[in-house]
């Protein structure tokens, strides 16, 4: 249980044009603003970041990617 009481549910999305510091500090702003992202840590080497999300959060993967792709990444979840 998280604060609250709310569970968090883990996603990994694929970002494949993510290359450095520079961009997983693009990343991480870009999500935080996503309604229901508790937290994410981007990591370009394996470009990928994991996203906490609460699960009673309306927030979904469209939402993510749209807001990626906003800032000129490629994202997906990772099946």
């Amino acid at each position: 249980m998280g604060i609250f009481g709310s569970k968090k549910n883990n996603m990994v999305l694929e970002v494949a044009n993510m290359n450095c510091e520079h961009c997983e500090k693009k990343v991480e702003t870009a999500l935080s603003f996503v309604p229901g992202v508790v937290s994410c840590k981007p990591n370009s080497s394996e470009k990928e970041v994991t996203v906490v999300l609460d699960s009673k959060s309306p927030a979904g993967v469209e939402a993510m990617v749209a807001a990626l792709k906003d800032i000129g990444y490629e994202a997906k979840a990772r099946v």
